[in-house]
């Protein structure tokens, strides 16, 4: 009989204290059609003892986290090497059913790679460890040594079929779980901003508690097409602006037109100088982050992915490749949400004075200052390094336009200043 040492294979338990299999009926069924049930019976109990060891390992090592299927998944491959092992190397197996549930399971739970990997690696270690301890005592001394030799090379067959196939597993399901939860994140956020409330399950989902405060960007490639290193190099800037600011989570959404919504979520109000810090984690070349204002809780969120969808629009516009805050495109914001109206409104409070020439320009920018530096031309001139004379001459001469005094309207006349001087396209009816 091929390997005629299995057939020490017998459990150490009574019938009545056996622990019962853990594996699927199939899998015992093939088992028991091949080994008998004394072998399968072994199996049970040393894939306990092994998954003990594991589990004994896991308690004192957070880089291992189990899944709670490890035993079952355990015994179904032992059970399936020592099928191998019985009828011959060139048997057509494969992974069992139990490990590659245990591997897809790793996946949704956010395991690595490697510490999967160790989990298999320990229960092999386990399995060889066993097997050797019987065929020492089962074999005698002068083919102990082709024995073993033949057991390494039935493990290794069977080790590389569980590496190839189970890493096979890990990144199938890991697509298919990132596209699902990718999904999901997007349906919470999208609700969040649509109603301020958060649906059930949402921290779960975005992977951060919505207590708290929390801030929305939006990073995107300011070259078109992208880089072709861009999306990995944006992942890691983004790491880099969650550790320095200090998040206690951060959420990341891919959109459809190639930027990337990031959601940081903080457990108190980050202190003041926040945009100093984030400004200061050195930004791919060619990349642009717009911010919203920070704010609490879901209906906080909902505002800062509103206000970082304002900030970018802004920033587009001015054709700024930096960081931009939703503090310095609020307003403009506000006035540009109605792009025809504004138009109206600049060109209404301005007739007189909308020429697009250089000239008209230099005059408009010279009324804007006067007016914000509290109708002071010395402030004025020194700002746009200009004569305090020529501020006043420039003034007179935008009153003369308009046919009005500077001081009248001078809240519209600034505000139709700033967004001619932002957008001057609007000065075209």
């Amino acid at each position: 009989m091929r390997r005629a040492w299995m057939a020490a294979l017998r459990p150490t338990a009574d019938p009545a204290s056996a622990p019962t299999p853990a594996s699927s009926p199939r899998v015992l069924a093939q088992a028991e059609a091949v080994l008998g049930k004394s072998a399968v019976g072994w199996a049970v109990e040393a894939a306990v003892a092994i998954n003990d060891e594991v589990v004994s390992a896991a308690r004192s090592d957070s880089r291992l986290p189990l899944t709670g299927l490890e035993l079952s998944a355990c015994e179904a491959g032992l059970l399936t090497v020592l099928r191998l092992m019985r009828l011959g190397r060139d048997t057509d197996v494969s992974a069992p059913e139990e490990a590659v549930e245990q591997v897809r399971l790793a996946v949704r739970q956010g395991t690595p790679i490697d510490s999967v990997v160790r989990v298999v690696w320990m229960c092999h270690t386990g399995v060889q460890e066993r097997l050797l301890a019987v065929i020492s005592e089962a074999v005698p001394p002068e083919h102990v040594v082709a024995e073993i030799r033949e057991l390494t090379r039935d493990l290794q067959v069977f080790a590389d079929l569980m590496a190839r196939e189970l890493s096979a597993t890990y990144e199938a399901e890991r697509a298919v779980w990132q596209d699902r939860m990718a999904a999901a994140r997007r349906q919470v956020v999208d609700e969040i901003v649509r109603t301020g409330r958060a649906p059930d399950g949402a921290e779960q989902v975005l992977g951060f508690l919505l207590t708290g405060h929390h801030l929305a960007g939006l990073l995107w490639a300011t070259d078109s097409p992208p880089h072709e290193d861009s999306h990995a190099e944006h992942r890691r800037y983004i790491n880099r602006l969650t550790a320095a600011a200090g998040a206690r989570g951060a959420s990341v959404l891919d959109n459809v037109d190639g930027s990337i919504t990031v959601l940081w979520s903080f457990s108190a109000r980050p202190p003041r100088g926040l945009t100093d810090v984030l400004r200061s984690v050195q930004r791919p070349r060619r990349t642009a982050l717009a911010l919203g204002p920070v704010g609490p809780g879901a209906c906080g969120l909902q505002q800062s992915v509103l206000g970082a969808r304002q900030t970018r629009a802004v920033a587009t516009r001015r054709g700024v490749a930096d960081i931009s805050t939703y503090e310095d495109a609020a307003l403009l914001a506000l006035l540009l949400a109605d792009e025809q109206s504004a138009g109206r409104f600049a060109r209404g409070v301005l007739a007189g004075l909308t020429g697009r020439d250089s000239k008209s320009a230099a005059v408009r920018d010279t009324l804007a200052a006067y007016l914000r530096h509290g109708r002071g031309r010395t402030a004025a001139a020194q700002e746009l390094r200009l004569a305090a004379n020529t501020v006043a001459y420039r003034v007179k001469q935008a009153e003369d336009a308009l046919g009005r005094a500077a001081t009248e309207r001078a809240l519209d006349t600034m505000l139709a200043l700033k967004l001619v001087s932002e957008a001057p396209d609007l000065l075209q009816a």
